[in-house]
C-alpha cells in the first residue's frame, strides 16, 4: 500500500457508537437516533442491560456499556411512499421540499389515522411481519399518509425507548441524527411526540467525526476521547417540543399501543425459548403460520402450518432477538397439528 512504517492503526468503533461519539456522547444516559433507511436508537449507560433483549456491546467511550436497537423500516417506508406511490400528476417523484412544506398543514392521528410499519413491534417487543394503515379513508390524501408515516416511525422510538435502561433527560432531550434532520417537519414530529428537546448535530456525517476522535486519541493527537470531541465539536440546533402538540401526542401514542396490539394478533413475530435452550419462532399471516427451528442460533428447519397441515418449506432466516414467551394459541395450535407442545 505504499504506507509510511510510522503509519499508526487505531481501532475503530460500530458504526452507530462512532456516531454516538461524533455526536459527543460521552457520558452515562446520552441517547443518539440515527435516522435513515434504518432507524437506530443507541444509548449508552455504565451498566450493561442484558436482562432488557436489547442488543448490548463496548462503546466507543472507555467505561461505559452501549444499547443499540434498530427499526430497519424507519426511513425506508417514507422512500417507498415517495417514490411508488404519492406521484406528481405528471408521474414525477415528490421532492421533499414539497413534503416538508406540506406535513404541517395535515393531520394523521389527530385525525385517526395511524401508521405500523412492517418490521416494526409491538407490546413485549414482539415484531411485526406487516406494514399497516389504520383509519384511512377517502377524505386523506397522500401528505396526510406521508404524515402517518413520519409520525409512526416517531410513536416506534418513543416505544422502544421505553425499554432502554437509560432515560434521556428533559433538559438535554435526545440527538438526531442522518437524513430526517433535513426535514424540519419530521424533526419535530419526533420533537413532539417524545416530548424531549431534539439536539440536531450541523454536520450529517457524524460516523466520520466519531472515527476521527478516535484516531486522534489512539494516535496521540488528543488526550483522552472527551479531548477530542470537544477539540472536533459539532455546533447543534435544537428543537423545543410544543407543549400542546406534545399533550395531543401522549393521548395519540397511548392510542397508537393499543391498536398496535391488535395488530400484532394478525401480524405477530414471536419467538419461543424450550427448556434445552434451542428456540423456535412463529410469524402470523392470515391464514399461515410459519415455525422456525433454531439451534444455537442457527435456523436448522422450517415447517409451515396451513390450515392445520403441516407440510415442509424451504428453509430461510428469520432475524429476531429470542424471548422467554410462551402463547397458549400458538401451543393449542400446535398441539392440534399432533406435536407436543414444546417440540
Amino acid at each position: 500500500l505504499g504506507l509510511s512504517t510510522d503509519c499508526v492503526l487505531v481501532a475503530g468503533a460500530h458504526d452507530q457508537y462512532a456516531v454516538a461519539l461524533g455526536a459527543g456522547c460521552t457520558q452515562d444516559g446520552d441517547i443518539v437516533i440515527g435516522s435513515g433507511t434504518c432507524w437506530v436508537v443507541t444509548a449508552l449507560s455504565e451498566k450493561a442491560n442484558f436482562e432488557s433483549g436489547i442488543a448490548q456491546s463496548k462503546s466507543a467511550v472507555p467505561g461505559l456499556w452501549g444499547s443499540c436497537w434498530s427499526l430497519s423500516s424507519g426511513g425506508v417506508c417514507l422512500d417507498w411512499m415517495r417514490k411508488n406511490v404519492a406521484l406528481s400528476a405528471e408521474g414525477e417523484t415528490i421532492s421533499y421540499e414539497e413534503i416538508n412544506s406540506e406535513i404541517p398543514k395535515r393531520k394523521a392521528a389527530e385525525d385517526g389515522l395511524f401508521f405500523y410499519p412492517f418490521s416494526g413491534y409491538t407490546e413485549n417487543r414482539k415484531g411485526f411481519s406487516k406494514g399497516s394503515f389504520i383509519g384511512l379513508d377517502l377524505s386523506h390524501d397522500r401528505f396526510d399518509i406521508m404524515r402517518a408515516i413520519m409520525e409512526g416511525v416517531g410513536f416506534q422510538i418513543r416505544w422502544m425507548m421505553e425499554y432502554f435502561k437509560s432515560k434521556p433527560s428533559t433538559a438535554d432531550g435526545l440527538k438526531l441524527a442522518g437524513g430526517a434532520t433535513k426535514s424540519k417537519a419530521w424533526s419535530q414530529i419526533v420533537a413532539d411526540i417524545t416530548g424531549l428537546p431534539i439536539r440536531i448535530p450541523e454536520v450529517a456525517d457524524l460516523a466520520c467525526v466519531g472515527a476521527a476522535v478516535l484516531a486522534g486519541t489512539g494516535s496521540g493527537v488528543f488526550s483522552s476521547l472527551s479531548e477530542g470531541c470537544k477539540r472536533l465539536a459539532v455546533n447543534e440546533n435544537v428543537l423545543m417540543p410544543d407543549p400542546v402538540a406534545a399533550e395531543k401526542y401522549a393521548t395519540f401514542f397511548e392510542e397508537y399501543k393499543s391498536k398496535a396490539v391488535l395488530l400484532g394478533n394478525i401480524y405477530g413475530l414471536y419467538v419461543f425459548t424450550k427448556p434445552d435452550g434451542s428456540t423456535f419462532t412463529y410469524r402470523f399471516t392470515k391464514a399461515v403460520r410459519h415455525i422456525a427451528f433454531n439451534e444455537s442460533r442457527r435456523f436448522a428447519s422450517i415447517a409451515e402450518i396451513e390450515f392445520g397441515q403441516l407440510k415442509a418449506c424451504p428453509v430461510r432466516a428469520i432475524g429476531m432477538e429470542c424471548e422467554n414467551y410462551i402463547d397458549t394459541s400458538v401451543r393449542n395450535y400446535w398441539t392440534e397439528a399432533g406435536h407436543d407442545p414444546m417440540d
